[in-house]
C-alpha cells in the first residue's frame, strides 16, 4: 500500500498466554504479508453449546486506515457483487521454512452476481481467501474484526488476485461489506454476546467506527 494514502491507527488490545499462534506474520495466499500489513491482531470467539458468544482480542497492530472507500477502490484491481456458494469451506495455512504454521484463514467460494471492476465474469464462481477460520474446538479467530461471509446474504467485495487461483480481500474489514445488513454496527464492549448478535454482525472488531464510515459509503453508491 502507499502510506501516503492512508492514515494510521494503533490499536492497543489484550494479549492471551493461552493464544500462541495467533498474530504470527505470514500470508494469504501465500503471500508474504496479508494485503501489506502485518496480520499481529486476532478477534477470538468461542462457541459453546449456550446461546452465547465468547469473545476475546489478541496481541497489537498498527492498522492502515483508508480515508475513504474511493481510495479502496482506486487500489482494487477488482470489485465485484458476490453471494457464497454452498460449497464446503476449505482451510488453508502458510509456514515457515520449518513447517510452522504462521498464518490459517479460510477459502470460501462465492458466485459474481455483478463486476464493477475487474476481468471477471458475472455469474462465474471465484475463490477468496477470507482472513478468519474456525479452529479444532469450535473456536472462531478472525484477523482484525473480519467477518467470513454467510451462506444468502450479498457482499461487496474489493479483491486483488492471490499467487495462487483464489482473491485476496483488500484492506481486510475495509474490503468486505454486507449490502443486505444496513444498519450500523455497534462496538463490542462485552467479551460475551448471544449468538444472534453475532450472526448479525458484519464486523466483530474494535474499529467499528471505520467500518461504519466506509460500510455507509459503498451502501449509498453499491446496495440497490
Amino acid at each position: 500500500m502507499n502510506g501516503s494514502q492512508f492514515g494510521k491507527l494503533a490499536l492497543s488490545i489484550v494479549c492471551l498466554a493461552a493464544m500462541t499462534a495467533c498474530g504470527a506474520r505470514g500470508s494469504i495466499g501465500h503471500d508474504p504479508v496479508i494485503d501489506g500489513s502485518r496480520m499481529e491482531q486476532d478477534t477470538v470467539v468461542s462457541q459453546s453449546s449456550t446461546k452465547k458468544v465468547k469473545m476475546a482480542s489478541v496481541g497489537e497492530a498498527d492498522v492502515d486506515i483508508y480515508s475513504s472507500f474511493a481510495e479502496v477502490e482506486r487500489v482494487a484491481p477488482v470489485i465485484v457483487e458476490v453471494q457464497r456458494t454452498e460449497a464446503e469451506r476449505a482451510k488453508d495455512t502458510s509456514t515457515d521454512a520449518d513447517g510452522v504454521v504462521l498464518d490459517t484463514w479460510e477459502v470460501t467460494e462465492v458466485e459474481v452476481n455483478q463486476v464493477f471492476k475487474g476481468n471477471i465474469e458475472p455469474k462465474s464462481k471465484i475463490k477468496v481467501a477470507e482472513p478468519g477460520y474456525y479452529d479444532e474446538n469450535g473456536t472462531y479467530i478472525s484477523y482484525e474484526g473480519y467477518k467470513l461471509m454467510e451462506n444468502g446474504d450479498r457482499y461487496l467485495l474489493t479483491l486483488r488476485p492471490s499467487t495462487d487461483d483464489s482473491y485476496i480481500v483488500i484492506g481486510l474489514f475495509q474490503g468486505k461489506f454486507n449490502l443486505d445488513k444496513k444498519s450500523p454496527d455497534q462496538k463490542i464492549t462485552s467479551n460475551e454476546i448471544s449468538k444472534q448478535e453475532f450472526q448479525q454482525a458484519d464486523y466483530v472488531g474494535e474499529n467499528e467506527e471505520q467500518f461504519n464510515k466506509l460500510k455507509q459509503e459503498v451502501l449509498a453508491k453499491y446496495a440497490n
